[in-house]
């Protein structure tokens, strides 16, 4: 809200706390030289003539308190206008004009007048000469939306961005309160989604006693939500229908014209209702715009419902699932068939559309995991249904539980029911599918790769040849037999099955879920410039639902904090693996995930704090590291460097006891070359090496193992062959990071040999680098590393950053341009501040341009 922008808009709903955020502003970030005028909380039933005639009063006010704008005494007061909103309006343009000084206004709830753009549009024409600047609030987005581009050097921002950061609640509550546990902060986040509103309600409201001992402080965080939005829509509505038509509403998510008509005459003026109440936010296209609640202020409608009106919430809810299936959208039917709890009509609507639910409606059908309350007797004669049940429950339960009690035994994949109709392979593939998809689930991965196999071996027309209605279901069917093949590391057949999925259907999740899957297998094999070109492609596409980001983001995000890695970017690394967070329990990438962090941890000289963090995590996937699963020797790879890192050989060679794969030949080999066995990893290393299932960044780090155990040997020549190969491979894949395993002193030996030899930025954290060669090698050195200047200190990313604030352009703004999340830049943001010295953007430009950084 401190930018250069004319116009400022805070859209955020009832409980975004947009006028607090005012009020914070006023407190805190007045600027100097600027005349302040604000209106803050105006009376919503007063009208808009009464709403202009406080502006006026308020820019009085300013006045006469500062002289920065004229007396206005004589022009005509508030009263002279009580009803007649343009006559008020006009008082407030006259006021304006007559300025010399730069003004600031405050608009708080721009959503009480007929037509606020329009209206903020002249303020800004009639501004003093000294300029001005508006701040205003809204609940209603859609005149911003709609006309919003028209005015110049406008910022909107919008609901997601109006919410607490977990640091904030737990600032908030150390402000208010003395004893608080910290999982108080988690609970009460989680709970209100981080809703300002709802937050400082709840630190208000809740006793001190629950938040010191926090076991029973979800009941009293749910009490005070339901108190507060029961409370908020009898303030807005009373109690006329157009509250219970409110309330009711929140059974569809999203929310559309068409799903409200079954509830009121006039769906779009209710929606326009719906839009000014700010309960809800808009998603969507202008043209064809939803609705959606946020989570606590949904159940807390729902909750009011089922106390008020549970027949009319029944029967609005079999209105929906009839909507929901005329419109081709069986999976929200599906869901809201669940919510009914009416399971003969759940079981019919998975049957009529299994080839869509669990294809092209996949991510939707999985995370709202409704077949897994199905009562068992009602699937007895449907063995499809029966088999995804059993999935449900296995992805719905923590991977560490090894028991099913009360699940019947796994199907067996004959019995698939193959129709005679024109979509009969459709259908067959996508039973196949789900049955591979439960063996993956369950860890079985050579079984669900004989099943792909099997369907990859079948002659498939082409795909201008199937039928519209074929191609999501054979384009998801593509992506899991992809997923199958990078779980057992058959990367090249995943490659070919991803490859083919987007030319098979149009359907965005699909382009964006295998864009992301690309990445990632790219990254691994070290192809860095299609694991690039993967992840914009991946980052190109829109958000998803939340539920929906759940099963779709983890790759490409392992992907882009390895690739961040590779330029040792650990800002960016930390914060895209800090808004990612360890793999939860129903994330099938969680080997790659934990490889990642396992990799950020060796990077960051923080070894021992890697194994810690694998320790915490990876036994909850025990029934998932089975042989053939590819995470095994990745994660064997990983763990005896950080072992190695911490000066711990035997354990490093206990975590490799037994690995041939050739994902850890480099390590196997580091491990004997860094205790005192050049000759024997010289051997391996070469050996490896000719294996064609080594990786391009395997196949680096054992060509850097090659030099540096024949330089041990003496063999200078060899060295400078297998230096010189590693020089080539970097030039083609441009891997860095296997250039950071060596010692500091080995790789200037190898420089001297290959002049080309990348000598990428070391961490100076005590840990990194020490996968240390034996005292007695004649290169080793124990001069300390001299300090670097500034512009050495940071990352190119960081400069990248840097630049972009000399520019004025708002975290938001650079976080898109980069590909991350907010949080990513607000971390990178600190580093620059505290690499130079500083505390804010000024002056981290005004160090950057003394110290000629750009």
């Amino acid at each position: 809200m401190s930018g250069q922008e004319n116009l400022v808009v805070v859209h955020a709903g009832r409980f975004g706390g947009a006028t607090t955020l005012l009020r914070s502003w006023l407190d805190t970030r007045s600027p100097d030289g600027h005349v302040v005028a604000h209106l803050i909380g105006p009376d919503p039933a007063a009208g808009e003539a009464h709403y202009w005639s406080c502006v006026h009063e308020a820019l009085v006010a300013a006045a006469s308190a500062r002289p920065a704008l004229p007396s206005l005494s004589g022009r005509g007061g508030a009263a002279d206008s009580p009803g007649d909103p343009d006559a008020a309006f006009g008082l407030v343009l006259d006021a304006l004009r007559h300025g010399t000084r730069p003004l600031t206004l405050l608009l708080d709830d721009l959503h009480l007048l007929s037509d606020p753009v329009g209206r903020t549009g002249d303020l800004l024409a009639a501004a003093p000469a000294g300029g001005l600047r508006i701040l205003g609030t809204t609940r209603a987005a859609a005149p911003w939306a709609a006309r919003g581009a028209g005015v110049p050097g406008q910022k909107v921002i919008t609901a997601p961005e109006v919410v607490f950061e977990p640091t904030e609640v737990a600032g908030l509550l150390d402000a208010t309160r003395s004893a608080i546990d910290r999982r108080s902060t988690e609970i009460i986040h989680q709970l209100t989604e981080g809703l300002p509103g709802l937050v400082a309600a709840v630190c208000a409201s809740v006793p001190g006693s629950a938040l010191a001992a926090p076991t029973h402080l979800d009941e009293h965080v749910e009490a005070v939500i339901h108190h507060e939005v029961r409370r908020a829509l009898d303030t807005a509505f009373g109690p006329g229908p157009a509250r219970r038509s409110l309330a009711l509403s929140a059974a569809a998510s999203p929310l559309t014209a068409a799903s409200a008509a079954p509830l009121v005459d006039d769906p779009g003026a209710f929606l326009s209702l719906l839009d000014a109440s700010g309960f809800a936010h808009p998603t969507g296209s202008p043209r064809d715009p939803e609705w959606r609640f946020p989570r606590p202020v949904r159940s807390s409608l729902l909750r009011t419902c089922r106390e008020e009106a549970p027949t009319e919430l029944h029967d609005y809810r079999l209105e929906l699932v009839r909507h929901l299936l005329d419109s081709d959208s069986p999976a929200h039917a599906l869901t809201v068939a669940g919510d009914l709890e009416d399971w003969p009509l759940v079981v019919r609507i998975a049957r009529e559309n299994l080839h869509v639910l669990y294809t092209r409606h996949y991510a939707v059908t999985m995370t709202d995991e409704v077949l897994a309350r199905v009562p068992a007797h009602l699937l007895a004669d449907e063995p499809d249904l029966e088999r995804l049940r059993r999935v449900h429950h296995t992805f719905s339960g923590p991977p560490d539980v090894t028991s099913r009690d009360g699940l019947p035994a796994p199907l067996p994949p004959d019995g698939q029911a193959t129709t005679g109709d024109e979509d009969g392979q459709t259908r067959e593939w996508t039973t196949t599918i789900i049955r591979a998809l439960e063996l993956r689930i369950e860890g079985d991965y050579a079984g669900a790769v004989r099943l792909c196999d099997d369907l990859v071996s079948r002659p498939t027309p082409e795909a201008e040849t199937i039928p519209e209605a074929n191609r999501d279901p054979l384009g998801f069917a593509y992506t899991h037999i992809g997923i199958s093949y990078i779980m057992t590391g058959r990367f090249t057949d995943a490659i070919a099955a991803l490859r083919r999925a987007p030319r098979v259907t149009t359907e965005s999740l699909v382009h964006r879920d295998v864009a992301g899957k690309l990445a990632l297998v790219h990254t691994v094999l070290g192809d860095l410039h299609d694991a690039r070109e993967n992840l914009t492609e991946e980052r190109r596409h829109p958000a998803l639902p939340a539920a929906t980001e759940i099963l779709v983001r983890p790759a490409g995000d392992a992907a882009a904090a390895l690739l961040a890695l590779e330029r040792f970017d650990l800002d960016t690394a930390s914060g895209v693996l800090g808004d990612l967070g360890p793999p939860g329990d129903h994330e099938e990438f969680w080997g790659f995930v934990l490889y990642a962090w396992g990799q950020f941890h060796l990077a960051a000289g923080t070894p021992g704090q890697g194994l810690r963090f694998l320790d915490a995590h990876q036994p909850r996937f025990a029934p998932l590291h089975t042989d053939g699963a590819v995470v095994v020797p990745l994660l064997q790879a990983v763990r005896a460097d950080l072992h190695l890192a911490c000066h711990q050989p035997d354990e490093a060679a206990a975590a490799l006891s037994g690995s041939v794969h050739p994902l850890t030949s480099a390590a196997r080999a580091r491990l004997l070359l860094l205790t005192d066995d050049p000759r024997s990893a010289l051997d391996l290393a070469c050996e490896a090496l000719r294996d064609p299932a080594s990786t391009t960044r395997v196949s680096l780090e054992l060509e850097l193992v090659a030099a540096a155990a024949s330089l041990a040997t003496g063999d200078v020549p060899r060295a400078r062959h297998h230096a010189s190969a590693a020089v080539l491979t970097h030039r083609v894949s441009g891997l860095d990071a296997p250039f950071r395993t060596l010692p500091a002193a080995v790789g200037d030996r190898l420089g001297s040999l290959a002049p080309d030899l990348p000598t990428p930025p070391r961490a100076t954290g005590p840990g990194f680098g020490t996968l240390t060669f034996h005292a007695d090698w004649q290169f080793m050195t124990s001069e300390e590393p001299l300090p670097r200047p500034v512009e050495a200190r940071l990352t190119k990313r960081e400069r990248e950053v840097l630049l972009e604030l000399a520019t004025d352009a708002s975290v938001k703004q650079i976080a898109a341009r980069g590909y991350v999340s907010p949080n990513t830049i607000k971390s990178q943001i600190r580093a620059v501040y505290r690499k130079l010295g500083v505390s804010t953007r000024e002056a981290a430009v005004a160090k950057a341009r003394s110290l000629d950084l750009f």
